[in-house]
């Protein structure tokens, strides 16, 4: 036999099973791992919001064998759906395995927010207020969506502008300052009696303070208005 054509014999020999080796082994696409794990955390969002999924990368020298049954995916850990949290992806297959994977959800939500900055103390505007879609899962407090939840309340703290509004920034205004004269209202609807009095604090609308009534010097309770009025809690 000639030299040449028994040497490139023996090699195809020795490839043969080097070659099968490799066939036999299929490993589980990292990608297809990624779109079940985004389709898994689609379906339990609110269809009608606007969310933006991103799963974070695993590790390109892990292996994992190639799943023919299908991945099952489950939750790990808190049941928060929205902003990061742990995916669980399991394969019950003939070679089986489990992983986590970190996720990341944004939800887009219209939300109020200023169109200038704010100082503590100063009256809203409504003017000063327009609508944004935001990433919600990164704002804290309790945003609002109704321009009318802010619209002349105060600001308790300096706000940014372009900041979504939260309750926690917002107060009643003050309508009735410690030392106005007011008038006090007690009685019921029917019949009521009037009486000058003064507010020894500030207060807001519905607010009880102290009011010194001016005839008899003595203090009471009362709950305010409007500015300039208040009325005596029986």
């Amino acid at each position: 036999m000639n030299k040449t054509l028994t040497a490139l014999i023996y090699t195809l020999a020795a490839l043969l099973p080097s070659t099968g080796v490799r066939a036999e082994t299929a490993y589980q696409s990292h990608d297809a791992v990624y779109d079940e794990v985004k389709t898994y955390l689609a379906t339990r969002l609110d269809a009608q919001a606007d969310y933006e999924i991103s799963v974070q990368a695993i590790d390109t020298r892990l292996r994992l064998a190639a799943c023919p049954v299908g991945l099952e995916i489950f939750p790990a850990g808190g049941q928060n759906i929205t902003g990061r949290l742990a995916v669980g992806v399991r394969c019950t297959g003939q070679t089986p395995w489990t992983i986590y994977v970190s996720a990341l959800v944004k939800a887009y939500r219209p939300v109020v927010v200023l169109n200038r900055p704010l100082q503590r103390g100063e009256i809203i505007q409504p003017g000063y207020l327009s609508i944004e879609k935001k990433d919600v899962t990164s704002l804290h407090g309790d945003f609002i969506s109704d321009p009318g939840q802010a619209a002349y309340k105060q600001a308790a703290r300096p706000i940014l502008a372009g900041s979504a509004v939260s309750l926690q920034q917002l107060k009643e205004p003050v309508l009735v300052k410690r030392g106005d004269k007011v008038t006090i209202s007690a009685g019921q609807a029917t019949f009521s009696v009037k009486m000058n009095g003064q507010a020894m604090r500030d207060g807001a609308k519905d607010e009880l303070i102290p009011v010194k009534n001016q005839s008899s010097g003595r203090l009471v309770s009362a709950r305010v208005l409007e500015p300039g009025l208040v009325s005596i809690i029986n």
